[in-house]
């Protein structure tokens, strides 16, 4: 009788610990609205849409700046997708500028799609590894004293 009640409780568990881990890994965007604005970094693991102001770092694994969104700071990335307007250097796998896209500042990237009509004040520069350029960067070259 006692046994029972401890094994359903267990099974109980069980199920609620596998839904929550799963729920973690296919998690909805986070979305930043138009009337929001952010002074500081954001950090995700996941993907972000931003229609506000974000004056500062943003680090996720895919972002897609709004129409409206205005970004003032570094982006970095693995896909990024930009119809608003960005103020600082762009490091990401995969970045597109839609054609109602404004940016002003440089782009590291892998893959690189530009719209007709997005317009672009900066350098672009592959990379076969963009997000991990800022260590390169900053090391010492092996040639040079």
């Amino acid at each position: 009788m006692f046994r029972k009640k401890k094994e359903r409780a267990a099974a109980a568990v069980a199920v609620s610990t596998t839904f929550d881990s799963s729920r973690r890994k296919a998690s909805a965007p986070s979305i930043l609205s138009s009337d929001l604005q952010v002074v500081g970094k954001i950090e995700s693991a996941g993907a972000i849409q931003i229609d506000g102001q974000i004056d500062g770092t943003v680090r996720c694994k895919s972002l897609v700046v709004g129409r409206h969104g205005i970004i003032k700071g570094e982006i970095i990335a693995d896909e990024i997708t930009v119809s608003g307007r960005v103020a600082g250097d762009i490091r990401g796998r995969k970045v597109e500028l839609l054609s109602s896209a404004e940016v002003e500042g440089d782009i590291l990237h892998e893959f690189l799609v530009v719209q007709s009509g997005a317009c672009l004040n900066g350098n672009c520069r592959h990379s076969e590894n963009p997000l991990g350029a800022e260590k390169q960067r900053t090391e010492p070259s092996k040639g040079k004293k």
